[in-house]
């Protein structure tokens, strides 16, 4: 990939699991564990279904798996198998390898866009990873299951007034590619040794990592420490107003890291330098 196609949006869609963590393989062994008690022609079938539809949340697989085990997927049973399966996968998506260059491009974000985090995980669990790696903070939005792709990119389409060509759909799934092509999104592909049959006739832009991209090469104590010197410009004599987490803001961009932090919208307040005001006296 050329680095003046990814670096022509405004706004990139990020997907997590096969793109940003090398965390597919977790997903997929968690749901044959859960399935092992059904039998080896479920689990088989249950492996072949996930590796072809990698971007389909659990809410909608489990069901579809359990039917295949001849369950019926009352509303008690699929929650239950959800809640099993996040305990299987959850601290395992931690810990799993970075996409080489995915952690060192997202933390430098080198051409000043726009992150949005769209993701099958349910939000509460993506949040906690997010958090757990220090990775929230460069995601303007972050939408999760139940949310389907579609929809969080139509919604962050219509929310941040960009029009679909300046943005960027970065994924590994065909449900991915679905949304992507659904908001007329530019896509690029993410391959990987469980992907290529389902994109055997892709012709698109696609990776297989992210390294030779500006900031792939430099250490991660570098860019946090750049963060953390940045950040700590930005509250030095300056107010603050607060605004709500899903509040477009919109300020200059002087400079491109200036700027992701200027787009960005999440709980933190946004710095906004005050004019001082003449002090008034009023007569007693």
């Amino acid at each position: 990939m050329q680095e003046n196609f990814i670096s022509a949006f405004k706004l990139v869609f990020w997907d997590f699991d096969g793109v940003i963590k090398d965390s597919v393989a977790v997903k997929t062994k968690a749901f044959m564990q859960l399935f092992q008690p059904y039998g080896d022609d479920v689990v088989e079938r249950v492996r072949l279904h996930h590796h072809a539809h990698g971007g389909m949340s659990r809410f909608d697989k489990i069901p579809r798996y359990l039917a295949l085990a001849g369950i019926m997927a009352t509303p008690e049973l699929v929650a239950e198998h959800c809640r099993r399966f996040a305990d299987l996968v959850c601290q395992e998506v931690v810990d799993s390898p970075w996409v080489a260059g995915a952690e060192e491009f997202l933390r430098g974000n080198p051409f000043g866009q726009t992150y949005v985090l769209v993701t099958g995980t349910p939000r509460e669990e993506i949040e906690y990873i997010l958090s757990a790696l220090d990775l929230r903070d460069c995601f303007a939005s972050v939408y999760g299951a139940p949310m389907n792709k579609s929809d969080a990119v139509g919604e962050t389409l219509t929310a941040y007034r960009f029009k679909p060509e300046n943005c960027l759909m970065v994924g590994d799934a065909l449900a991915d590619w679905d949304a992507a092509q659904a908001n007329q999104v530019p896509f690029l592909l993410r391959r990987h040794t469980t992907n290529g049959q389902v994109f055997k006739n892709y012709n698109g832009e696609s990776v297989e990592d992210f390294t030779g991209l500006p900031f792939s090469g430099r250490s991660i104590d570098d860019l946090c420490t750049d963060d953390r010197a940045e950040r700590q410009h930005r509250v030095s004599g300056e107010k603050y107003l607060s605004h709500p987490r899903q509040a477009v803001v919109r300020l200059p961009m002087m400079a491109a890291r200036a700027s992701r932090h200027a787009l960005r919208c999440s709980s933190r307040p946004i710095p906004l330098k005050l004019p001082k005001l003449p002090r008034v006296l009023v007569p007693r």
